[in-house]
């Protein structure tokens, strides 16, 4: 598991540049901003929404459930001799990063307030617990949201461009 919820990958197809971009345009659906997936099937919409634009693509996946932490992905098609090669990113919306540094500045100041109430008081005290625990849940929350939806994101572009992950 990834220590950062950010991913920076290549991957190498056998594919050239035009037929991974048709194959992705396949798969996605232009950008909406108010989306009632749960009140449709499943088959209904395509997996991604985003956009397109010559050989670059910004998408994220549709999911039927609320995950603050899913990935934005973007990439890259450059043609390299008979293969192509696809430079895939997968970050943190900004909102997401924006919650967690506001979940770290809260979970300090709480903290600092625990601390200065327990040193008071001689001997343990479960105050000095408390900042570790909740900027361990925030991390927490984080990595798992995150990376669950990477790694289907990236098992998923790997086959539809049929590459193999390169350094």
């Amino acid at each position: 598991m990834k220590l950062l919820p950010f991913e920076n990958y290549f991957l190498e197809s056998n594919l050239s540049e035009s037929e991974i971009i048709s194959k992705l345009q396949e798969q996605i659906e232009p950008k909406k901003y108010a989306r009632f997936a749960f009140l449709k099937d499943k088959s209904e919409y395509k997996p991604y929404e985003g956009s397109i634009s010559g050989s670059t693509f910004k998408i994220n996946r549709l999911i039927r459930y609320r995950n603050a932490f899913l990935p934005m992905i973007s990439g890259e098609v450059k043609q390299n001799g008979s293969r192509s090669r696809i430079h895939i990113k997968m970050q943190m919306m900004t909102v997401a990063v924006l919650f967690l540094v506001f979940w770290i500045f809260i979970s300090v100041f709480i903290g600092t307030v625990f601390i200065l109430i327990a040193s008071d008081n001689p001997g343990f005290s479960f105050a000095w617990i408390v900042p570790i625990v909740l900027l361990l849940f925030g991390y927490a929350m984080a990595i798992f949201g995150f990376s669950g939806e990477s790694a289907r994101s990236k098992q998923f572009l790997k086959d539809l461009f049929q590459g193999d992950e390169v350094m």
